[in-house]
């Protein structure tokens, strides 16, 4: 009885993962909620049947050209709707509930793609938006680029954890106080893709964190959104408002300045930002 219990459990997961994975019965006419989902549309040479996006949506270039649906968490059952439709691709967090479940009343195809945030989740999604379109091919040098990228950037990851090497993520500023990434979220998850611990894992969640907090945490390296440094002239300015100026991090000039979607959306280029950073997170200081 347990076998079958669990057997039945596996199946279950198995049918809701390949559902939402399988060949749509018409890509002709995309709606897109979710950045990393457009970004891999264009990486595989698919965004020809798109005709409109997310606000998150915003690489590559050509994607802010497209007509906008809002917010991908914030989204109308008309303004999705009124534009005719055939597919509609979301990542897990497209919103809300209601609007979700108005969708999926009508006779317009749903698929929201399951989120693994690590380099083998990119390759997982960037498979499973290639099946649901029904594109067979696959440029062969991607292909090599991307199983070649993973294997990199496990080596140095492997390099990193056993150096113990601690980082910070900061998404925003909440007047003085850092938005920074504690346990269970996206932040959290590059960072252990890099070989990195969260320096701030005692907490669940986006949170603010005082100057007080973050000197204890004393991260090796931080890397901050460039949304974050917006609306402060120059990265020093940043650093000595944030609090983050006398940590070690900045003293080893290790604090990164990056594009929020890049390295938080996991999509294709988040591989290559990847591996970047855990290079230069394990390079000593001149």
């Amino acid at each position: 009885m347990k076998f079958l219990f669990f057997f039945c459990i596996l199946i279950f997961f198995y049918n809701k993962i390949f559902a939402n994975c399988s060949k749509a019965k018409d890509s002709s006419r995309i709606v897109v909620a979710g950045g990393s989902i457009t970004e891999t549309l264009f990486y595989l040479d698919l965004s020809k049947n798109i005709i409109a996006v997310d606000t998150t949506s915003n690489f590559p270039d050509e994607a802010k050209n497209l007509p906008s649906i809002g917010y991908v968490r914030a989204l109308s059952t008309e303004g999705v709707l009124s534009l005719n439709p055939t597919l509609i691709i979301g990542e897990k967090d497209m919103g809300p509930p209601n609007v979700i479940q108005q969708i999926r009343n009508t006779p317009v195809e749903l698929k929201i793609i399951e989120e693994e945030n690590s380099a083998e989740g990119i390759n997982k999604k960037i498979d499973c938006i290639k099946n649901i379109v029904g594109e067979k091919k696959f440029d062969s040098e991607k292909n090599i680029n991307l199983k070649s990228s993973i294997l990199k950037l496990k080596n140095i990851s492997n390099i990193n954890n056993n150096n113990k090497i601690r980082g910070l993520i900061i998404l925003m500023m909440r007047g003085t106080s850092p938005i920074v990434a504690g346990s269970d979220t996206s932040g959290g998850d590059f960072l252990r893709m890099i070989g990195a611990t969260n320096s701030m894992n005692s907490f669940e969640g986006w949170k603010p964190v005082g100057r007080e907090a973050i000197m204890i945490s004393n991260p090796d390296f931080i890397i901050v959104t460039k949304r974050a440094l917006k609306n402060f002239g120059s990265s020093k300015t940043f650093m000595k408002e944030s609090g983050i100026l006398d940590t070690k991090a900045a003293k080893l000039n290790k604090v990164f300045f990056e594009d929020g979607m890049q390295f938080l959306g996991f999509g294709p280029r988040t591989m290559d930002l990847a591996i970047k950073i855990a290079k230069d997170i394990n390079e000593q200081p001149n």
